[in-house]
């Protein structure tokens, strides 16, 4: 088929405007200019009016999430009642939005904002934080106009931007590398993500962004780009190496290969550093958050949502969401497609690319994967699934977070076992595992149960008191006793928001719950952050330690032991 004037002019976009910009990477300062502080007394402004409006008992001080901190400084360290233990020794990283609004221009998607690194360095009886505004491309570019720049958004920007006349593509064109859902590390590089194949990467000490890349390939075909990714790369189970795919289409068809790769050496924009491991075609773009991998087969879910690459010449990155109809229970977009990891057949049960459906009265909605794992009756994948599509709602957006009628009556969701039987003529069974009457997510286990059967997540939950959404809670659960009394544990202060927890092992860990739970929550009383420290096992405080300026709005943390980084 001849390729049209449009599929090579947006691949010639891609290609040059998805490029590293170098000149638009400059590393942060340690203080903020003149606009930011600017920026802090809007927020301010904006803050106070929905305290007085909105928040009562319960959830006082739940917009500080979304108030810009700017604030920027390396190791302000706090002594802890209790030591550390040795196995903790290290940095937890975790990213949020650092800034809602710039130059007069209001962010409108919750994670729209200028991105932002927190590193608390655990060692001995001290925490101590640091805090970095990533310096993008697309921040950088910003500063440089004094308002928000181009560059693909969620959802408009209030005002709205408006595109030169002469550059009417400007946020396709633009850096496009606000990329700080998740961190993971290659050598002695940090690699933010997103769910794009744009990365940035980070030096691990300064927390400084040293560049940005787009994963891509020679391989790729003429006429088509790599567009889609995932956030939550995974890791191997055999050489532990970082896993994560690029998908690649056309603008004509919406079919589209998904090429899983390992992280072999360095940035993996470079063919060399990445080990091809799969292709599996679609027949339409996914939208893939997170994916499985289990000691054979790396599981990829297609929710009934595409990526329409046509849609990003909407006005915002919203309208490239398309739901898809599930008219039967053998629907393309409504199953999981498994694949042999590393294109090996040999002595696999599963032996190519296999497609199994859900009925189309069960239409799979997730986000979020906890753990995936082989059993003599087939693949058990955990995921967080939803009633509905949970991508571009009400809690997207800044406005639905600040209404609290639209925040307590939003969708919940819930840890869901699938098991995949070996058998094709065998349905696939489902389990949920957490409390239909709370949402919960960012789930965490003990990593060195990673595609081994287990018992035990860690976990957010909103709703912990069955009605309010900004009552938060972090739980553990213990899916083999699922409904027993003491199944599920939870810590909880009044008017504290939590970020995701990280489950931290014990080095001689005889139990899979032997070790810490570490996570940084807000106390909204006071509008400062605090560095929690549980015991895995019981959930007790082994300490709290701040106060530390507040963070916005987060997104997710990774745990990097002391010797990660030379």
């Amino acid at each position: 088929m001849k390729l049209s004037f449009v599929t090579i002019l947006v691949s010639i976009i891609f290609a040059q405007g998805f490029s590293s910009p170098l000149s638009s990477i400059s590393t942060s300062s340690s203080s903020s200019d003149n606009n930011n502080n600017n920026n802090d007394n809007y927020s301010q402004h904006i803050y106070n009016h929905d305290l007085n409006n909105n928040e009562k008992e319960g959830e006082i001080g739940y917009m500080t999430l979304f108030q810009s901190n700017t604030e920027e400084f390396d190791d302000m360290c706090i002594e802890v009642n209790n030591s550390y233990p040795a196995y903790a020794e290290g940095d937890y990283i975790i990213s949020s939005v650092g800034m809602f609004e710039y130059g007069g221009k209001i962010f409108q998607g919750v994670l729209d904002g200028f991105g932002k690194l927190h590193r608390f360095t655990m060692k001995g009886n001290k925490v101590c934080a640091t805090y970095r505004i990533m310096s993008t491309g697309f921040y950088n570019e910003s500063k440089k106009e004094k308002t928000v720049g181009p560059g693909l958004l969620f959802y408009q920007t209030e005002p709205p931007r408006k595109c030169p006349l002469l550059k009417p593509m400007c946020n396709l064109q633009a850096p496009n590398d606000n990329s700080f859902v998740y961190t993971v590390n290659v050598g002695d590089e940090i690699f933010s993500t997103t769910d794009s194949t744009i990365m940035v990467s980070v030096d691990p000490k300064s927390l400084n962004v040293t560049d940005n890349f787009k994963i891509s390939s020679k391989n790729i075909k003429f006429g088509e780009i790599a567009f889609v990714g995932s956030a939550h790369p995974v890791k191997h189970p055999e050489t532990q190496n970082w896993v994560d795919f690029y998908g690649s289409s056309g603008m004509i068809k919406d079919a589209t290969n998904i090429s899983a790769y390992q992280m072999i050496g360095g940035r993996p924009d470079i063919d060399e550093n990445r080990k091809p491991i799969a292709n599996v075609e679609m027949d339409t773009a996914p939208y893939m958050h997170s994916f499985g991998i289990s000691q054979n087969y790396l599981i990829f879910p297609h929710t009934p949502i595409m990526f329409n690459i046509k849609g990003v010449f909407a006005k915002s990155m919203a309208g490239a969401f398309k739901d898809l109809p599930v008219e039967s229970d053998q629907c393309m977009n409504n199953a999981f497609y498994i694949t042999p990891l590393n294109n090996n057949k040999t002595n696999k049960k599963i032996t190519s690319t296999t497609v199994r459906f859900l009925p189309k009265s069960f239409k799979l909605y997730y986000v979020h994967t906890l753990n995936t794992y082989e059993n003599a009756s087939g693949i058990v994948l955990d995921i967080t699934t939803a009633p509905g599509n949970p991508f571009n709602k009400a809690m997207d957006t800044i406005q639905g977070q600040r209404n609290k009628t639209a925040r307590d009556i939003s969708m919940k969701i819930y840890v869901t076992r699938f098991l995949l039987p070996w058998d094709n003529n065998t349905k696939i069974t489902s389990q949920t595992f957490s409390d239909r009457n709370k949402k919960t997510e960012f789930p965490k286990i003990n990593p060195k149960f990673s595609t081994k059967k287990y018992c035990y997540y860690w976990a957010v939950t909103w709703f912990s008191d069955n009605e309010t959404y900004a009552s938060m809670a972090i739980i553990k659960q213990d899916m083999c006793n699922f409904g027993k009394p003491g199944a599920t544990l939870e810590w909880k202060r009044p008017n504290w928001y939590v970020s995701e927890p990280m489950m931290i092992p014990a080095t001689d860990g005889k139990e899979e719950d032997d070790g810490i739970v570490v996570f940084p929550a807000l106390n909204g009383n006071e509008g400062k952050t605090y560095y929690i420290t549980l015991n895995a096992k019981t959930m007790e405080e082994i300490s709290v330690a701040g106060p530390f300026p507040h963070i916005p709005y987060s997104a997710h943390g990774h745990f990097y032991p002391k010797d990660t980084f030379k």
